[in-house]
């Protein structure tokens, strides 16, 4: 069923709220979903940051799930869930078996950047996450040390790092994962503070076992705190 809400939207020297659709996309809207990406890719024009490359084709097909928000009949964001086994094979080349066994992928958020600043990728993830419920054990995600904003996301909506490694072709990324078949804790006693680019302590702290929760703001940067899994 679709669902409409009231959002901002950015316009020549004025902000106007405006009727929007949350709706499921399938493969009869492949060529707008794909253009769609395309567009956002081409806006952001850094692969380091936003990948090009996509899974659409299948996921709208029925290998995933794809929520879209339409303002009328134009889309202003997708999010992108896949199932599809050559994305989690990545995954699973690195974390093994225990995060991927019975996972999806969150495969990405674009959005309109008329349409930033309305917490899109949050509202769009909850409302495509109780689908899993019962059906998937963990959910994983990557994101760019580029990216504070997507991982600011990504830790609101419940992910952790777990791990840093180079995916898709070269590019440096956080992995994340979030569990789904029972309850995820960190203790948040003791914590560390690091700078999101200092790889040398953030490989160190990950191999020993802390996992990072949230981001922090200071003056001479951006910093993740990290604590320990509790198990």
């Amino acid at each position: 069923m679709n669902e409409t809400i009231l959002l901002k939207k950015k316009e020549k020297g004025k902000i106007v709220h405006t009727a929007c659709e949350f709706t499921f996309l399938t493969a009869k809207d492949e060529r707008e979903a794909c253009n769609f990406y395309e567009m956002i890719a081409n806006s952001i024009g850094d692969s380091e940051i936003f990948v090009p490359d996509n899974s659409l084709p299948t996921d709208l097909a029925g290998d995933g799930i794809v929520l879209g928000v339409r303002e009328e009949n134009n889309l202003i964001c997708i999010r992108v869930l896949t199932f599809n086994q050559d994305i989690i094979s990545e995954y699973k080349g690195i974390l093994g078996e225990k995060y991927t066994k019975n996972a999806a992928c969150s495969d990405g958020c674009a959005v309109d950047s008329r349409f930033r600043g309305n917490n899109l990728q949050l509202l769009s993830w909850f409302r495509i996450e109780p689908l899993l419920y019962g059906k998937r054990d963990h959910v994983v995600a990557t994101v760019s040390p580029r990216n504070p904003v997507s991982l600011k996301n990504l830790f609101a909506s419940g992910f952790i790092i777990i791990a840093r490694a180079s995916m898709y072709g070269g590019h440096e990324r956080f992995i994340l994962v979030k569990k789904l078949a029972d309850n995820q804790a960190v203790k948040t006693a003791g914590h560390l503070e690091i700078n999101l680019h200092d790889r040398g302590r953030m490989a160190d702290a990950l191999s020993e076992g802390y996992v990072g929760y949230k981001l922090r703001h200071r003056a001479a940067g951006i910093n993740i705190l990290l604590g320990q899994e509790i198990i």
